[in-house]
Parts: structure tokens; C-alpha cells; sequence
């Protein structure tokens, strides 16, 4: 429960004079940062699963085709000795 003396340190309160007709209006003291579109499209991309599944998905993906040729033993451009004379496909 809060107290007057709380509410005072949280927001301002301005009065006008009853004789221009206007309301009374509250000024907010604290306010919040307003977020970029850039910061909005990181935010909802972070809190969506489907999508960190399919970035990770997708990075170790390229991961593999990046790192796996040097644990592989042949080389793509070597001919295996003996399939010289085979024809393509077969």
C-alpha cells in the first residue's frame, strides 16, 4: 500500500486555475525509454522458440559444411585410383 508521501516521489501533480476551464493534468515523472524498430524486431525474434530453433538449425548447419571437409578424408577434386574407367553415375 502506498502512502501520499510515496505517491508524491512517483508523480507530479499540476492544477490549473479553475477559471481557464482546463482539467487537471498528471504529469508522469518517470518515464520509459522509447524502443528503436530495430530493438522491437530483436526482442520478438528472441522470444519467439520456433525461431531460435531454426537459427540454431541453420547455424550448425553451416557449421558442419564449413568445418567438415577437414575431418573428411577424401578431397572433392581426387580421383579414386581404379575409377578412372567407370562411367558417370555408376
Amino acid at each position: 500500500m502506498t502512502t501520499a508521501a510515496e505517491q508524491d516521489h512517483t508523480t507530479k501533480t499540476t492544477e490549473s486555475s479553475p477559471e481557464h476551464g482546463t482539467p487537471i493534468a498528471v504529469e508522469r515523472e518517470f518515464t520509459v525509454k522509447a524502443r528503436t524498430q530495430r530493438e522491437q524486431i530483436v526482442r520478438r525474434f528472441l522470444h519467439n522458440k520456433q525461431a531460435l530453433t531454426g537459427l540454431f538449425v541453420f547455424a550448425l548447419l553451416f557449421l558442419v559444411a564449413w568445418i567438415g571437409p577437414f575431418f573428411y578424408g577424401f578431397r572433392w577434386d581426387q580421383i579414386s585410383p581404379g575409377d578412372e574407367s567407370l562411367g558417370p553415375g555408376t
